[in-house]
């Protein structure tokens, strides 16, 4: 599977924090930041169930895709690390994920399309605000995370390939812009703390 249960569960209850409770009455803001339309209860069980069964739908090209890439492999590039092996393997990688994600996006708009006609309730959220709610719902702990999977990728790399050397250095200069940028999102998430 492309994505772990962690992940699926992230990646629903992001979609379903996009329905917002206030009082008695429910507003569906696009991505948490767009204007906000009225729904009622039985729309958004709809809207978050229908989800739920197109993400499962998206996961099921990702195994038979892989199949066909690691049956190409063998049959035309035994040697995966050789010129010919590179060139199947990438962009067979993005073949495999590209269904995925075209799904999945397509799941994510259902509420968009469905209610483009309906008139909403009020302004889009301003960039601040965003900004702020983004915020509260990552933890030191993510920021953490991610730094240590950027220093474990780069070692691992480093056992297949000089990053010391010639364009091998690249990746130590990716590495240090990502975790660079996870330190400037943490500083960030401290002053809006703050503030």
């Amino acid at each position: 599977m492309m994505l772990g249960n962690d992940h699926s569960e992230r990646l629903r209850q992001s979609f379903a924090d996009q329905f917002e409770a206030d009082g008695k009455d429910i507003f569906y803001r696009r991505s948490m930041k767009g204007a906000p339309v009225r729904v009622t209860e039985a729309e958004r069980e709809a809207f978050v169930s229908a989800y739920n069964r197109r993400l499962r739908y998206a996961m099921w090209p990702i195994p038979f895709v892989t199949v066909l890439l690691i049956g190409m492999l063998v049959w035309f590039a035994p040697d995966t690390h050789g010129t010919t092996g590179q060139w199947i393997m990438w962009p067979g990688i993005c073949l495999a994920i590209a269904p995925s994600l075209v799904i999945m996006r397509w799941a994510w708009t259902a509420p968009v399309r469905e209610l483009k006609l309906r008139t909403p309730s009020g302004p889009a959220r301003g960039r601040d605000e965003v900004r702020r709610i983004a915020f509260s719902r990552m933890s030191y702990q993510q920021f953490g995370v991610a730094a240590v999977g950027i220093v474990l990728l780069v070692l691992k790399v480093s056992a297949h390939q000089d990053v010391l050397h010639g364009w091998g250095r690249l990746w130590l200069v990716a590495a240090g812009g990502l975790i660079a940028l996870t330190c400037l999102q943490a500083v960030r998430k401290w002053k809006h703390e703050r503030t």
